[in-house]
């Protein structure tokens, strides 16, 4: 398993576990927009996600990694049209 699919997988365990939405107050629009921003500026891609944090902070986490994860699959997909392209060169 992938460090973003360890990452995810202990995430979903934890809220399954310690469901934890009572103790998050809801936001107003500006408020979900600076901690959308905060988690852009400050969260390390593949680093830990903090149960504590907003779920909103770690919704945006989320959508970052997945982003990431889009744009390394496009990459390998691209790799893999140039080694076919190999392979069936040398056949």
């Amino acid at each position: 398993m992938s460090d973003s699919g360890k990452i995810f997988k202990e995430l979903r365990e934890n809220m399954e576990a310690h469901p934890m939405q009572a103790l998050f107050n809801d936001l107003t629009r500006v408020d979900e927009g600076s901690f959308r921003k905060w988690a852009r500026e400050n969260y390390v891609l593949n680093g830990p996600i903090n149960n504590t944090w907003h779920p909103v902070v770690r919704h945006e986490v989320c959508k970052m990694m997945m982003e990431k994860l889009t744009e390394n699959m496009e990459e390998c997909k691209k790799v893999m049209k140039l080694l076919e392209a190999q392979i069936n060169g040398k056949s």
